[in-house]
C-alpha cells in the first residue's frame, strides 16, 4: 500500500507504463480497531521513594509519585491515565506494566514517558497493538498530469515536501505548476496548495516562497 502524502509516477521499463496505470490502493489515512499502548517500568525493584512516573497521553501529562512500593504506584498511575477521554482502560499487570486501551477507531500518542528522579528505573512506551488502515483506490495521472519534481525539507519526522504536477519537459522557471506542500510532524501530516487552489500557474523555482493555504 501507498501512503497517500507519498503518491508518484510508478516507475516502468516501457515509457507509457505510468500513464496506462488508471488508479492505485492507497493508504485513506482513516483508521479502525483499538490501539493499545504498554508503558512499562524497567527494573522496578530500583523504584524508590522520590520517584515520580510521568507520561504524556492523547496531550495530556499523567504523572504518579512513589507510594509504597512499585505496584501500588503503578495502579494509582494507570488509574489517573483511565480518567483520560480517548482512554477506555487502563490497568496493571503483574510484569510492570500498564496496559492502555483507546476508544474504538481513535489514536492517540503515549510519549515523553519517564521516571523523574531515577537513575536506575526508565519508564517505556510501546503502541503494541496499532489501528488498522481502510485502504482508498485513488487515480493517478489525471489531465496526463505527473509529479515531476520532489523536493523534501528537514529531518523526519519533521518535514516539508514539496511536490510540482506539470507536463512532461516543463521548464522549473515558468509559471506552469501545480505545487503541493506536505507538512508532517511525529503525528500530523497537512497537505496545502500554492495560491490555495490547483491551477498550474505557479514557478517550482519560486516553491518555498509562495503562499500555501
Amino acid at each position: 500500500m501507498i501512503l497517500s502524502n507519498k503518491l508518484q509516477t510508478p516507475n516502468g521499463t516501457q515509457s507509457s507504463y505510468g500513464d496506462s496505470l488508471a488508479s492505485t490502493i492507497v493508504d485513506s489515512g482513516i483508521r479502525y480497531g483499538q490501539q493499545v499502548w504498554t508503558l512499562e517500568l524497567t527494573n522496578p525493584e530500583g523504584f524508590k521513594a522520590a520517584d515520580v512516573l510521568t507520561a504524556d497521553v492523547n496531550g495530556t501529562t499523567y504523572t504518579a509519585v512513589f507510594g509504597t512500593d512499585f505496584k501500588t504506584t503503578l495502579t494509582a498511575f494507570a488509574a489517573s491515565i483511565q480518567a483520560d477521554a480517548l482512554v477506555t482502560s487502563a490497568t496493571f499487570t503483574p510484569n510492570s506494566k500498564v496496559v492502555i486501551k483507546t476508544v474504538p477507531n481513535v489514536e492517540i500518542t503515549v510519549v515523553n514517558s519517564s521516571v523523574t528522579n531515577s537513575t536506575v528505573c526508565q519508564l517505556v512506551a510501546n503502541e503494541t497493538t496499532e489501528l488498522h488502515i481502510i485502504p482508498a483506490v485513488v487515480v493517478l495521472n489525471q489531465d496526463s498530469l505527473k509529479p515531476l519534481r520532489t523536493d523534501i525539507v528537514g529531518t523526519a519526522p519533521n518535514t516539508t515536501t514539496y511536490v510540482g504536477y506539470a507536463l512532461a519537459g516543463a521548464s522549473s522557471a515558468l509559471p506552469v505548476w501545480r505545487i503541493a506542500r506536505i507538512v508532517e510532524t511525529a503525528t500530523t501530516m497537512i497537505m496545502t496548495y500554492a495560491d490555495g487552489n490547483e491551477n498550474m500557474d505557479n514557478v517550482w523555482d519560486d516553491r518555498a516562497s509562495l503562499t500555501y493555504l
